[in-house]
Formats: C-alpha cells, sequence, structure tokens
C-alpha cells in the first residue's frame, strides 16, 4: 500500500500484520490479471465516465437527494468507515444510512460537503461534515 511497510499499513488500516500480508497476497494475483504488466504503464487519470459518476454523486449528496444516490449504487455495495465500527453491506442497508440526509430525522448529524480527488489513482472524494448547531 503507496509503498508502506506491512506494519505501518497495518496500523493505518487497524488490522495486523499477518492479516496485512494475507490481504496483499490474495490482491497481487488480482491486480496482475486487471492491469498492465508494468506500472508506469497503469493509468493515472481517472476516466471521463467515472468523472461524471463522481460527479453525479457529489451533486446527489449536495441537493440531500436519497433517491439519487440510491440510485447510484449497485446492490453489492458495502461502506466501511474505520475507526468508526459500523459496516453497511447492500443496497437496502445503504439506502437506511441515506436517513442522515433528513434533517428531521433522529440520525441525521449535519450537512456533508465531498471534495472530488484520487487515492491509489482511483477517483475518491474527501468527505467533511457541517455539524448542526
Amino acid at each position: 500500500m503507496l509503498g508502506w511497510t506491512a506494519r505501518e499499513t497495518a496500523e493505518a488500516v487497524s488490522l495486523s500484520v499477518p492479516a496485512v500480508n494475507s490481504a496483499l497476497q490474495r490482491a497481487r494475483p488480482v491486480l496482475r490479471e486487471h492491469l498492465p504488466p508494468h506500472r508506469c504503464e497503469w493509468s493515472a487519470a481517472s476516466t471521463a465516465q467515472e468523472q461524471a459518476l463522481l460527479r453525479k454523486y457529489v451533486a446527489a449528496w449536495d441537493a440531500a437527494d436519497a433517491e439519487a444516490l440510491a440510485a447510484l449504487m449497485h446492490e453489492d455495495i458495502r461502506i466501511t468507515m474505520p475507526p468508526y465500527p459500523f459496516w453497511f453491506e447492500g443496497a437496502d442497508a445503504i439506502r437506511s444510512l441515506t436517513a442522515n440526509l433528513d434533517p428531521t430525522h433522529p440520525v441525521y448529524r449535519g450537512s456533508w460537503r465531498f471534495r472530488p480527488t484520487t487515492l491509489n489513482r482511483q477517483p475518491t472524494l474527501a468527505a467533511y461534515l457541517q455539524p448542526t448547531g
């Protein structure tokens, strides 16, 4: 992961060193199957399609549009956000997560703002919560 040692990676993701090594061992054959053989040939930029999808996702959050968010999600979606101890798996579970968009709902904590960026050569978002009150 980003040239880090197994120990550094384990600390960053709250796993044991053996768990990190095992995950990397399983990931390498999959990467070899899907990426060009030389690292310098890997694309550093996301595709126009990925950027368009990211813009739709940000727009749905900005509009607090739970239905638009649900429409963008794949049925086998999975969300976790270490260090918080929750795990949402599947579209139905994710739809329940969007309740935090409604200021009248008990789980509402404030408004979210996202800034597109990249991580490990993939499009991603930096998320910021502006708490209520």
